[in-house]
């Protein structure tokens, strides 16, 4: 088979518009040395290019010369291929220049898409070399391809597009438009009005952590806020540190339901309830949503099972619960949270454009446990906790809910202050959470 992957002429055009325009370095700061397929090419703008960085605006025979005799090797690749006489050189290859950045960056990009594609050639052979290894499983593979595709696609990004704010301000206009809705709020609302109502919505690029103690209904109320995604038609993923596909099943389903999860764990239904979970069934295979067990935080999993999803049936939320810390001490935990809650803000909600949700856990002080780098991460951080019998009376009765949500930091929004909460009621039984009535004289309630 013969090798098409380069181009003479266009590397040819490069060296030349460099000769003619060194100043032309400025639109490709990604192209290397490595990126060009011949070796006395390599060599001639690596001379150019360092003339440039030094200052040297005029590339003649004496400059380049000068900088040939500073490295024996690079002068040596000339004598090679017989490249003796630099003066020569330059006048045979003015005619191949071009005048305009925009033509120059052709010549670029597609010695710049060939070189990515030789780095390519190699890598499929390493991974065919994988594949036929008895000691290499799949998941193993998986990481392999992913993490090397990544990196070569990093190494070969050129941003050529250089231009000022104003240049872009049609297109930041665009996406607002296309994230605002048509009641005049924005994102994609949550479940509870009294968080909309003061600014806390799911953002594209944005992270909310919602923290409770344990075992005090973080699920129930990612959950719900899953479902309520779904029914609006959102592409959803949910990530699961925790539950099976079963027990989540179990949960779901007593959600949609409000049948208890003890008598659809022993499927005892009336005949009521048999039709109630019929057209449950018949929902969640309509909806684009998935649950994922995943015990074990794997970046390339999650991000590449969000790759995969969004191409195939889009993708506009994802909820990861929970946010948890594996390490064997405090300085690694700490770490470790923050990475990985820098993780889904960045890689997942930032490079997907999608709003993500996620859950930690407070400690017995109320506070995120382990992790203040979670609140500095996260976009916005909301606390829950159940109330107290005192409280339930004080705030006049169980229809004013049964706990608590605190904004305890915004990005987008203000944060509460130690006396105000919204009042939501959570039935765990049935796994529904809702907005429960607010007292008037709550400040933030119109």
């Amino acid at each position: 088979m013969v090798n098409t992957l380069y181009d003479n002429t266009a590397e040819a055009t490069i060296i030349a518009s460099l000769i003619k325009n060194p100043s032309y370095l400025i639109y490709a700061k990604g192209l290397k040395e490595r990126n060009f397929y011949n070796e006395e090419n390599a060599a001639i703008f690596w001379a150019i290019k360092t003339l440039y960085e030094q200052g040297v605006s005029k590339i003649d025979a004496l400059n380049l010369n000068n900088i040939f005799s500073t490295d024996y090797a690079k002068k040596s690749v000339l004598e090679k291929y017989g490249i003796l006489n630099l003066s020569e050189y330059i006048l045979l290859s003015s005619n191949l220049a071009r005048d305009t950045s925009e033509e120059f960056m052709i010549a670029v990009k597609t010695v710049n898409s060939l070189s990515a594609k030789r780095v390519l050639q190699g890598r499929l052979k390493e991974w065919a070399w994988k594949c036929e290894s008895p000691n290499i499983n799949f998941a193993e593979l998986n990481r392999t391809i992913t993490s090397d595709l990544s990196k070569i696609i990093e190494s070969y990004v050129i941003d050529d597009n250089v231009t000022t704010f104003g240049d872009n301000i049609n297109l930041v206009t665009s996406y607002l438009q296309r994230n605002s809705n048509s009641d005049g709020t924005y994102g994609i609302p949550t479940k509870f009005k009294s968080l909309n109502e003061r600014g806390i919505v799911h953002d594209p690029g944005e992270l909310i952590l919602f923290s409770a103690k344990r075992k005090s209904g973080k699920s129930i109320i990612l959950l719900n806020e899953l479902i309520d995604k779904a029914r609006n038609e959102v592409p959803c993923i949910y990530f699961d540190s925790e539950m099976t596909d079963t027990l989540f099943y179990i949960r779901l389903l007593s959600s949609i339901t409000g049948i208890q999860q003890n008598k659809i764990r022993s499927q005892a239904f009336t005949p009521e309830e048999q039709k109630l979970v019929k057209e449950a069934n018949e929902w969640i295979q309509s909806v684009k949503f998935q649950h994922y067990f995943t015990p074990r935080f794997d970046r390339e999993e999650i991000k590449s099972i969000c790759d995969i999803f969004k191409r195939k049936y889009g993708l506009g939320f994802v909820v990861y619960d929970y946010l948890k810390a594996t390490g064997s001490n405090t300085s690694e935990n700490y770490t470790q949270l923050g990475n990985n809650c820098d993780f889904l803000k960045n890689e997942i909600a930032g490079e997907f454009d999608i709003p993500v949700l996620a859950a930690s856990q407070l400690n017995r002080f109320g506070e995120i446990g382990d992790s203040y780098q979670l609140e500095q991460r996260a976009s916005t951080g909301i606390s829950m906790r159940f109330k107290t019998e005192e409280e339930i009376r004080l705030d006049g009765g169980i229809d004013y809910g049964n706990a608590y949500l605190h904004i305890d930091f915004a990005r987008n929004a203000e944060p509460m202050d130690d006396m105000e909460h919204i009042n939501i009621s959570i039935d765990g039984s049935r796994c529904r959470v809702q907005e429960a009535k607010q007292k008037d004289d709550n400040p933030f309630v119109n």
